[in-house]
């Protein structure tokens, strides 16, 4: 298999990889090379003894989820490492009246969406006309058949609260997911942590969590509060966890999380 086919094979396969590229070289020894190929997983091509740096740093890059180039790598050449990820899924679990602008506004991003809900009325191509999939599914039980990686967010928006407890046991139980998110109140949230606590789920476990739900920008109709979940959403795919942190408790923003109320 050539680099070609290689890269056709992951993009169909929808496999995040980064492209290394050497495209100058400050030794006369040195000769502009194929491409490399990472994934988390395993790599393609090679660059003699330098081979198993690049790959170190071609890994770095994957995690970041970034391309960028290097001048002068390991004093020798320019490099660029040029990332490409497979599309965002965003699992909404929940159809209710937050759900319907929540799916909207992904869309509108780029995210591949996915709405799961026991209510078959709920769960219409009328109500989410742009939806990738439409599940219609107990809760847990389509959350445990989805495949689910560090390209998954999930948002739990279920009715009543009633199944956030059971969602949550199986998402961090799988623990690939790139956010979980729940909608709940601190009160509704502090009773949860409480139960799971006893039930043996350690608070580092629950820290990774994201409850209340959103960016703390006062929202208070379903499509601020949408708007404010793909906000956070977004905030952590570009500045990452303690960013994302910092600003929902920075006491400067007085108005409560979107789901503060709820």
């Amino acid at each position: 298999m050539n680099s070609i086919d290689k890269i056709v094979d992951l993009l169909q396969k929808e496999i995040s990889f980064v492209l290394v590229k050497i495209y100058e070289t400050h030794k006369a020894a040195l000769d502009a090379c194929s491409p490399i190929i990472v994934t988390q997983e395993e790599s393609f091509g090679d660059y003699g003894i330098y081979t198993q740096e690049l790959i170190a740093e071609a890994r770095k890059s994957l995690k970041k989820g970034k391309s960028y180039s290097f001048r002068n790598f390991m004093e020798s050449f320019d490099v660029c490492f040029e990332y490409f990820c497979q599309q965002k899924t965003l699992v909404i679990v929940g159809a209710g009246h937050i759900a319907v602008p929540l799916c909207h506004t992904a869309n509108l991003l780029g995210f591949k969406t996915v709405v799961i809900d026991d209510r078959k009325d709920c769960v219409t191509s009328e109500r989410f006309p742009k939806a990738q999939e439409l599940l219609v599914s107990p809760y847990t039980e389509g959350l445990q058949n989805y495949p689910i990686d560090h390209n998954t967010y999930i948002v739990l928006v279920t009715p009543g609260h009633v199944y956030d407890r059971d969602c949550l046991k199986i998402l961090l139980q799988k623990g690939q997911a790139a956010y979980i998110g729940m909608i709940c109140s601190t009160r509704r949230k502090e009773a949860t942590w409480k139960l799971m606590r006893a039930e043996g789920y350690s608070q580092e476990l629950l820290d990774q969590i994201y409850a209340p739900i959103g960016l703390p920008i006062g929202g208070e109709t379903p499509e601020e509060i949408a708007i404010s979940i793909i906000s956070e959403i977004i905030a952590l795919r570009n500045k990452g966890k303690d960013w994302v942190w910092s600003i929902k408790k920075n006491p400067f923003y007085s108005a409560k999380t979107t789901s503060e109320k709820l």
